[in-house]
């Protein structure tokens, strides 16, 4: 059997990318968190379950939201092997330099209930050289909208010292790593501001 190119590639079953009843919400919704700055490669989707996912209200459980959201996260960690090359294995099994999340803050804006697909997507808001600032959100397929939200802080550990990584005194690939994550931040908040500027335009437009 034919490997596959990358960690991305061996987990994109958990990518929104098929057809079928839901694909015009699913493109609707992805088109509407890329204009936000989400990354398209670290999507993940989570079809919502009728009992697992739901409490006796028919509403999907508080608890439910961060085993969704380590799906996005993983994404986001498997995004990371272009630069790490043949470090990417020990990165992900925590040996040597690894990374642990630091803070999580969810915001839960909407109710979401059965039948629902929901997608989820990282945009990463500021990068230091020993731990990265981002954000995942989840959407509905079904209303299109922004269901719930995490804040989070994740930093780089090296296990070796039981220290943090600064991945620019680290160099090579770290440093590589470091470089490559802050053009994918300025990218995200750049297009993230242009969202914001054209909503100010349309709102004052209606006053």
């Amino acid at each position: 059997m034919r490997p596959f190119k990358s960690a991305l590639e061996a987990s994109s079953y958990q990518h929104p990318a098929s057809n079928g009843p839901w694909a015009q919400r699913r493109d609707e919704t992805i088109s509407k968190m890329l204009e936000q700055g989400l990354e398209y490669p670290t999507l993940a989707e989570h079809p919502i379950a009728w009992a697992e996912d739901q409490d006796p209200f028919g509403h999907v459980m508080t608890q439910t939201y961060p085993h969704i959201n380590a799906k996005c996260f993983l994404r986001l960690l498997e995004s990371f092997e272009e630069q790490l090359k043949d470090r990417f294995p020990d990165f992900m099994k925590a040996r040597g330099i690894g990374i642990m999340s630091n803070r999580l803050v969810l915001s839960m804006k909407r109710v979401v209930k059965y039948p629902d697909l929901l997608i989820t997507g990282v945009r990463l808001v500021e990068v230091r050289p020993d731990r990265i600032f981002f954000e995942n959100e989840l959407w509905s397929a079904q209303t299109k909208e922004m269901v719930a939200g995490f804040q989070m802080v994740a930093v780089f550990f090296n296990h070796h010292t039981g220290k943090k990584a600064n991945l620019l005194e680290e160099g090579g690939v770290w440093a590589d790593l470091h470089a490559s994550l802050l053009r994918r931040s300025a990218e995200s908040n750049r297009t993230l501001g242009i969202w914001q500027e054209k909503q100010k335009r349309q709102n004052n437009g209606k006053l």
